[in-house]
C-alpha cells in the first residue's frame, strides 16, 4: 500500500492549490481573449487595411499569448501530471484483467477459449459437411435407384411391345391358304416372358458420387422380386392380344376371300390397301397403348422418387441440426496478412469503391490502411466477397463470447 499511500499524499499536497491555478488561468485567457478582440475591432474600424504599426501589434499580442500559454502550462502541469499517474496507476489494475493485453491472464485464457471454440466450430462445420457429402450421395443413390427403374421398365415394355408387334404382323400375314393352320396356332398360342430377356437387363449407369460396384448393386436390388410382375403383365397382355385377334379371324377370313373373289384387280388393290391400313392402325395402337402404359409406370417412379428425396431432405436437416456437443458461442471472422504492397493498393481500392466514394475528401484524408484492412475483414465476413490476390492471405478467426 505505500505506493498507493505516497500517490494520494502527493496527490493532496498538489492539489490544494488547483482551484486557484484554473482560476488563474482562466483569467489569463480572458483577459488575452479581450485583447485580441480589441485588435480585431481596431482593423475592421480602420477598413481592415494592415499597416506596419496594426502587423507590430498583433505581433506582440501573438508572442504573449505564446508566453502566457507556457505560464499556463507551467502552473498546471504538477496537477495534470500528477492526474495522468493517478489515471495511470487505475488503468494499469484494469489492464491487468484485460483479455485484450497479451500480458495478462486474462488474454491467455482468453486464447485457450478462442482455440477451444474454433476447434469445436471446425469440427461441427466438418460435420456438416460430412452430412451434407452424404445427403448428395444418398440423393444420387434415389436418382440413380430412380433411373434404374425406368430403364428396366423400358427394357420390358420395348420387348413386350416388339411381341405383340410380332403376333400382331404374323397374323396380317395369314392367307387362305395358311388361314386353318394360323388359326390353330394362334388359339395354341401361350405367351411366357423369357427370363434370359430379364437377366440381360444393362442399367447404362454411371456416377461422379457413387461407385460402380454401389452401382451395381442398385440394379440387383432394383431387379430383385420383379420379374413375377413383369412375366404377369407380358402374359396377360399378349393373352389379351391374342383373345382380340382370335375374335377377328372370321372378319379377317372374310377379308381374304373378298380380295380373292374381286372382279378386277382395282378392286383386289383397294381391299388390299384396306387391309394394309388397318393393320398399320394395329401396329400405331399397340405402340399408343404401350407408350401410355410405360409412362403411368414412368409416373410412379416419378412419384415415388419426389416422397423419397422428401423424407431425405428432411432426415439431412435434422441430421445438420442435431448436435450432441454444447459449441462455445463465438464472433467468427477473417484476419489478412498483406504479403506486400500491391496487396495493400488492393485493399485501398476494395475500400473505396464500398465506402471511402461516399466519404468527403477531409474524411478520406484522416483514413489510415489498417482501419482499411479492417474494413476488408468485416466486409469479407458480412458479404462472403474476399479480395483474390496472390499478396493477400485471408484467416478464419474465432473469438469466444464472453457473456450469460
Amino acid at each position: 500500500m505505500s505506493t498507493e499511500l505516497n500517490i494520494i499524499e502527493r496527490s493532496l499536497d498538489t492539489f490544494k492549490d488547483a482551484a486557484l491555478i484554473l482560476s488563474k488561468n482562466k483569467d489569463r485567457a480572458a483577459k488575452a481573449t479581450a485583447i485580441g478582440n480589441k485588435i480585431l475591432a481596431d482593423l475592421q474600424t480602420s477598413g481592415g487595411r494592415m499597416t506596419p504599426e496594426m502587423d507590430a501589434r498583433m505581433k506582440n499580442y501573438l508572442m504573449n499569448c505564446s508566453n502566457a500559454v507556457k505560464g499556463m502550462n507551467e502552473d498546471r502541469k504538477p496537477i495534470t501530471q500528477t492526474l495522468t499517474i493517478i489515471a495511470r496507476e487505475f488503468t494499469g489494475q484494469e489492464n491487468l484483467l484485460d483479455a485484450a493485453n497479451k500480458e495478462t491472464v486474462a488474454y491467455k485464457i482468453q486464447q485457450v477459449r478462442n482455440a477451444y471454440a474454433e476447434q469445436m466450430h471446425r469440427e461441427e462445420q466438418a460435420r456438416q459437411e460430412q452430412i451434407r457429402k452424404d445427403q448428395a450421395k444418398a440423393q444420387e443413390v434415389i436418382n440413380l435407384k430412380a433411373e434404374c427403374e425406368k430403364r428396366l421398365i423400358k427394357h420390358t415394355s420395348d420387348h413386350l411391345n416388339a411381341e405383340k408387334q410380332r403376333v400382331n404382323t404374323r397374323f396380317n400375314a395369314i392367307t387362305l391358304e395358311n388361314f386353318d393352320e394360323e388359326s390353330v396356332k394362334l388359339d395354341r398360342y401361350t405367351p411366357i416372358y423369357p427370363y434370359s430377356h430379364y437377366s440381360q437387363f444393362a442399367h447404362g449407369l454411371t456416377s461422379r458420387l457413387v461407385s460402380a460396384e454401389e452401382i451395381g448393386n442398385i440394379a440387383i436390388g432394383v431387379m430383385a422380386g420383379r420379374f413375377d410382375d413383369f412375366a404377369a403383365t407380358y402374359k396377360s397382355e399378349l393373352i389379351e392380344v391374342r383373345e382380340h385377334l382370335i375374335d377377328r379371324l372370321p372378319s379377317k377370313k372374310k377379308e381374304l376371300e373378298a380380295i380373292r373373289d374381286a372382279a378386277d384387280e382395282l378392286e383386289k388393290d383397294r381391299l388390299k390397301q384396306q387391309q394394309l391400313d388397318r393393320e398399320e392402325e394395329d401396329r400405331a395402337r399397340i405402340a399408343r397403348e404401350d407408350r401410355q402404359k410405360a409412362a403411368a409406370q414412368t409416373q410412379q417412379v416419378d412419384s415415388n422418387l419426389a416422397i423419397n428425396t422428401t423424407m431425405s431432405l428432411f432426415e439431412t436437416e435434422a441430421a445438420v441440426a442435431e448436435s450432441e456437443t454444447v459449441i462455445p458461442a463465438a464472433r467468427q471472422g477473417y484476419e489478412i496478412e498483406v504479403l506486400g504492397a500491391a496487396g495493400w493498393m488492393q485493399i485501398f481500392q476494395l475500400w473505396f469503391n464500398e465506402e471511402g466514394i461516399r466519404l468527403t475528401n477531409d474524411k478520406i484524408a484522416s483514413k489510415k490502411m489498417e482501419s482499411m484492412k479492417a474494413f476488408c475483414e468485416k466486409h469479407a465476413h458480412a458479404t462472403g466477397i474476399r479480395i483474390t490476390s496472390n499478396f493477400l492471405v485471408y484467416t478464419e478467426t474465432f473469438k469466444a463470447v464472453n457473456r450469460k
